[in-house]
């Protein structure tokens, strides 16, 4: 008899190759499109294999670790040389599809399906933003043709302020976004969805300042 079985995917990809993490239609190249093609065709199943994920990014943005979870009808035991193999042939297949994903983790959830939701088993999340800072007396150009590859990909850019980055001041606005937050307006349809979901808890909202570079990490 075949059991049901979710499984969960560690996931690390740079952004800039995706439209996105969730599904679009028309299909286009997404986190979510690609690891399902990828399941799809080590697995060799016929019907759709449907993926959730843990954090939505946006187009452009990398993921050190996202989360996805998977279900399926299985009638052998899980071993942890199938989880490894299966690891392996799903890296091996983003490899040579020359995709900028990899799977960093498999792991056996659960036997039963409804015991697990990587999107509403989540109990926290950290986000970085990672801003360059451009000198006053440099132009924005030259010091975008002075970037390696690796690092004009990774971060974003601003003109310094004539009178200098006040940093005081930017950890006294990230203090702001700390506690619980009310993102109503925020909402998407349907209108009636509970308040408790539209409500956030920000632990912390730090910021750091190296030459150079402003991190916000949330």
């Amino acid at each position: 008899m075949d059991k049901q079985r979710t499984f969960c995917l560690f996931l690390s990809y740079v952004g800039t190759f995706f439209r996105g993490s969730q599904y679009q239609l028309p299909p286009l190249k997404t986190v979510q499109h690609t690891i399902q093609n990828a399941l799809e065709s080590v697995l060799q199943v016929e019907r759709k294999v449907p993926v959730r994920l843990a954090s939505r990014t946006d187009a452009g943005v990398h993921a050190v670790v996202n989360v996805a979870s998977f279900s399926l009808f299985m009638k052998t035991r899980v071993t942890r040389s199938l989880v490894t193999s299966l690891h392996q042939q799903l890296n091996q297949y983003l490899l040579q599809s020359s995709e900028c994903l990899r799977v960093t983790d498999i792991k056996l959830v659960s036997e039963d399906a409804k015991a697990f939701d990587c999107r509403r088993s989540v109990t926290e999340k950290c986000y970085v933003y990672r801003l360059g800072v451009v000198p006053s007396h440099v132009g924005m150009l030259e010091y975008i043709n002075k970037m390696d590859a690796f690092e004009a990909g990774m971060i974003g850019l601003t003109k310094e302020p004539k009178h200098g980055l006040d940093v005081d001041k930017l950890k006294l606005a990230a203090e702001i976004f700390s506690g619980v937050n009310d993102y109503t307006l925020f909402r998407v349809e349907p209108k009636d969805l509970h308040q408790k979901y539209l409500q956030r808890v920000v632990r912390q909202c730090s910021v750091s300042v190296e030459p150079g570079v402003c991190f916000m990490c949330i």
